[in-house]
């Protein structure tokens, strides 16, 4: 695909275009062969994604995409007609059980009772695909918006499931998973993409546990300048590994002096 802002591209074709994501990245940074590794499909990430097409695209694209597990017991004849059945109708769509799909309608009443949460998600668009070239290093980027939201000019908003929503715990989130760097990159590439104006950077944290508590955190510049410094170095780094044809196998080549933690101590018997 070109580069360009598309509002219609589904999950599959997305993830079949080749270009720096986010998630990349992410692997990238943590050591640069594992970027070469194929990210896999793990039941956090099913869950995320059956989460985002039920509270941002709605219940019609989720029962299209995913298929809901029946509760039966596999051990009864009844059971495993049941399952049989219900297996054969749906042979390639993602199973989610039906203690996630609970979970997943649980979220989205949480989310809506939300004053600012439902505001910001009652109108707009979804699942935004942007493909662009980066300037510095010619390297062709991608990304996935959550939503852009109707009547507020320049607002990313990124939904997250955390297990904490609490303010210090989900800002270590925000710095182990690259939310920041994601938003900083985002808003290059609506730019770059097609030259859309993005100054907010807006993440949703909703837990994934009763009561599903919610909170709404808008990034500050620092953070965002701190994200965008983050994405064009790991964009350096991947340009120097194309270049040279290695991906190394390790993040720093010399010996790494570790320290005690300032939390450890002796303690007295």
């Amino acid at each position: 695909m070109k580069p360009g802002i598309y509002l219609n591209v589904d999950w599959k074709t997305y993830h079949s275009i080749k270009a720096v994501s986010n998630s990349y990245l992410g692997r990238l940074a943590d050591c640069p062969a594992k970027a070469l590794i194929e990210q896999e499909v793990t039941p956090a990430l099913l869950f995320g994604q059956a989460l985002h097409a039920y509270v941002l695209e709605g219940a019609g694209i989720f029962n299209r995409r995913f298929a809901v597990a029946p509760d039966c017991d596999r051990r009864t004849k009844e059971g495993k007609e049941r399952w049989l059945n219900f297996a054969a109708q749906n042979l390639l769509k993602p199973l989610i059980s039906m203690e996630d799909y609970v979970k997943i309608k649980g979220i989205k009443t949480a989310i809506g009772a939300h004053p600012s949460a439902n505001t910001i998600l009652m109108s707009g668009n979804s699942e935004i695909t942007i493909i662009w070239i980066d300037a510095e290093t010619g390297i062709l980027c991608k990304g996935r918006l959550d939503r852009i939201p109707s009547g507020v000019e320049g607002v990313i908003i990124d939904l997250k499931s955390t297990r904490d929503a609490s303010e210090h715990a989900f800002c270590r989130s925000i710095i182990s998973y690259g939310y920041a760097r994601q938003g900083a990159m985002y808003m290059e590439g609506c730019f770059c993409a097609g030259e859309l104006e993005t100054d907010r950077f807006i993440l949703i944290a909703v837990e994934s546990e009763l009561p599903y508590r919610v909170e709404v955190y808008n990034l500050d510049s620092d953070f965002l300048g701190w994200g965008y410094d983050e994405f064009h170095r790991l964009m350096r780094l991947e340009k120097k590994c194309r270049d040279q044809g290695i991906y190394p196998h390790f993040q720093n080549p010399g010996i790494i002096d570790l320290m005690k933690p300032g939390y450890l101590t002796s303690q007295e018997f």
